[in-house]
C-alpha cells in the first residue's frame, strides 16, 4: 500500500494496489468521497495510466489459461482455447495450488475443484469465498445471504473483466465501522 497526497488539501490517502493471479499490477484503488459524509465513502477503482491496465487481466489465470463465460456461466480455458473447466458455474476463480474455487449452487457453497473439474474435499467447502483479499476490507454486500452475496460479487468482478460492467465491485472497511 502506498499513499497519494492531495496537494491542494495536504491530505494523504492510502492507495491499494491489486495484482493479477500471476503477480502483475492490474489496478489500484483509492478512497473517494462521493457523498456528503465520511460514513458514505466508498472504495472506487482507478487505473494508473502508467500501467496501461487492460481489464481483461482480471480473467488472466497465467500460463495462457483464462476465465471465460458462455451463456452467463463461467469456466477456464487453456492457451489453445480448449475448456479445462467447463462453463457451468455462476462464478469461479483461477487455479491456486492445483485447485480452483467454484460456486456450486446445488450445495450453496464455494468448493475446490481439481484440474479435471471433480470436487475436492467436500469438508473444505464454504458459504463464502473472496478471489481478492485485502487487510481490513471485505466485499460489498450484494445480498443478505452470505453465499449469494459472494457469488454476486465474484460475478461482478468477472463481468468487469469481460467488459460487461463499467466498474468493478466495491470493497468496504470491516472492523473499524468505516466504509472506504
Amino acid at each position: 500500500m502506498g499513499a497519494w497526497t492531495n496537494a491542494a488539501l495536504g491530505i494523504a490517502f492510502p492507495i491499494i494496489v491489486v495484482t493479477s493471479s500471476v503477480g502483475d499490477i492490474v489496478f489500484a484503488a483509492e478512497p473517494q468521497t462521493s457523498a456528503s459524509t465520511a460514513d458514505e465513502q466508498q472504495l472506487f477503482f482507478y487505473f494508473p495510466r502508467s500501467t496501461r491496465f487492460d481489464r481483461r487481466e482480471v480473467l488472466n489465470c497465467g500460463d495462457g489459461r483464462t476465465l471465460f463465460d458462455r451463456d452467463g456461466m463461467w469456466g477456464i480455458r487453456d492457451a489453445d482455447g480448449h475448456d479445462i473447466i467447463a462453463p457451468r458455474y455462476r462464478a469461479l476463480d483461477c487455479f491456486r495450488g492445483g485447485t480452483v474455487w467454484a460456486a456450486m449452487d446445488e450445495r450453496r457453497q464455494w468448493c475446490k475443484l481439481a484440474a479435471d473439474g471433480t470436487l475436492q474435499d467436500p469438508s473444505s467447502c464454504s458459504s463464502y469465498y473472496s478471489p481478492v483479499n485485502w487487510t481490513h476490507m471485505r466485499q460489498q454486500e450484494l445480498d443478505k445471504d452470505l453465499y449469494e452475496s459472494s457469488v454476486l460479487w465474484a460475478r461482478a468482478r468477472l463481468e468487469f473483466g469481460a467488459g460487461k460492467r463499467d466498474r468493478p465491485p466495491l470493497f468496504v472497511g470491516d472492523t473499524f465501522g468505516t466504509t472506504f
